[in-house]
């Protein structure tokens, strides 16, 4: 009999474990903020191609959001060190892990603060996203971030400590393709957000959630596009009614 091939280096998605096999072998936990110890390498090159806004000021979220967006959205870990000092190492969840990310950087400044014997950092770091604010972009006031409690539970799916970078690259793939894929059609996104906006305002989501993002301008400064790009042609409710016949899922 002649031997199989060999997965070649030209056809990545041959090797490893498909990501449902991946995902099959791990265990939902809820860990602590102070355990995660750091991001996957190939995490960090997923989150900047994903969201490369230089504005992204995620803190704006409040820990109530958090929790619903991580409850939503769990991370996706591995154990790193020891029985003594064990900890994780975020693989994947983008969404959850964007959002724990700075506070997550908050709680390592105050640790290592503490352990210099200096104040703790109690402003928020300057991030990637953050650092580098366009021209346009006004200075406007800032509420002071609420920081989440060390003792924040985290959502998670705790992987294999042995998980290879390859079955890592796979999953990445499989959740952003997925993001990607799963909000439905672009046009009829962006001609929908100002209800949307309105309707989480009238939920009180906007107060309770996003505080820093009640006004169409900040939406706009977040989607990284113009405010006209927003409202262009507002759409009234007689166009929402029209356009979007009522169903069994709508709310009333």
């Amino acid at each position: 009999m002649t031997a199989a091939p060999a997965a070649s280096p030209a056809h990545p998605e041959r090797r490893g474990r498909p990501p449902a096999g991946l995902l099959a072998g791990g265990s939902c936990e809820s860990i602590l903020l102070p355990q995660i110890r750091d991001e996957h390498p190939l995490l960090q090159q997923a989150l900047s191609a994903l969201h490369p806004r230089p504005i992204d000021d995620v803190l704006t979220f409040t820990p109530k959001a958090i929790h619903i967006l991580c409850t939503l959205h769990p991370l996706v870990v591995r154990p790193v060190g020891g029985r003594q000092s064990k900890g994780y190492e975020v693989l994947a969840g983008l969404l959850a892990w964007r959002a724990l990310r700075p506070h997550h950087a908050l709680h390592l400044a105050a640790q290592t603060a503490s352990a210099a014997g200096k104040p703790a950092v109690t402003a928020p770091l300057q991030t990637e996203e953050s650092a580098a604010p366009p021209a346009r972009a006004k200075q406007r006031k800032r509420a002071p971030p609420t920081a989440l409690p060390a003792a924040f539970a985290v959502p998670a799916m705790v992987l294999p400590k042995d998980t290879h970078d390859d079955d890592i690259t796979a999953l990445l793939c499989a959740e952003r393709w997925l993001l990607i894929t799963s909000v439905g059609p672009l046009k009829a996104l962006q001609a929908e957000l100002v209800q949307l906006h309105d309707q989480a305002r009238s939920h009180g989501w906007t107060q309770d959630l996003t505080p820093q993002i009640k006004s169409l301008n900040a939406l706009a400064r977040v989607l990284d596009v113009t405010r006209q790009t927003l409202s262009t042609r507002r759409p009234t409710r007689a166009d929402a009614d029209d356009a979007h016949p009522n169903s069994a899922t709508d709310r009333p």
